[in-house]
């Protein structure tokens, strides 16, 4: 039983680097080439790159560290309760009674560095943790279907 709030892996880090890599990789041809079929103009080209490549060191070197750090969740006998969020945090809790499935969900990136995401869902809504180890994943789930019966 967990009954203070825990953070999620630090490897999330690198796995939301490798993620804004690619996007950032992606979508900068991209903006790139609308900026310079819409307007054909030099400074304007040199201005969006400016701009995409300030947005992606923030991400890439803060962003990334900062949600790490703000992300954590609690089990406890009665709820789940995860509190997130970058500048505007939320917390949500669901009721351990209300669960209806738990999903372990991994892609390749995440797998590469031994992580999974853990998706626990109601009839009505589901919640995820990010970046949790295999490990820390399958003895959450197994906390959870014990105080379910």
């Amino acid at each position: 039983m967990i009954n203070e709030f825990q953070q999620i892996s630090l490897k999330a880090t690198r796995v939301w680097r490798v993620h804004a890599l690619i996007l950032y990789t992606v979508i900068t041809p991209l903006l790139l080439g609308v900026g310079w079929v819409l307007t054909t103009s030099i400074p304007l080209m040199y201005m969006i790159g400016i701009i995409i490549l300030i947005l992606f060191v923030v991400e890439f070197y803060f962003l990334s560290i900062f949600k790490q750090r703000n992300f954590k969740y609690r089990v406890n006998n009665e709820l789940i309760e995860i509190r997130s969020g970058r500048f505007f945090y939320k917390s949500r809790s669901i009721p351990i009674q209300k669960i209806a499935y738990i999903k372990q969900k991994e892609g390749l990136i995440i797998r590469k560095y031994g992580l999974v995401n853990l998706e626990l869902g109601t009839v009505v809504d589901s919640i995820e943790i990010p970046c949790l180890t295999k490990e820390m994943a399958n003895v959450l789930q197994d906390q959870v279907h014990q105080k379910q019966d």
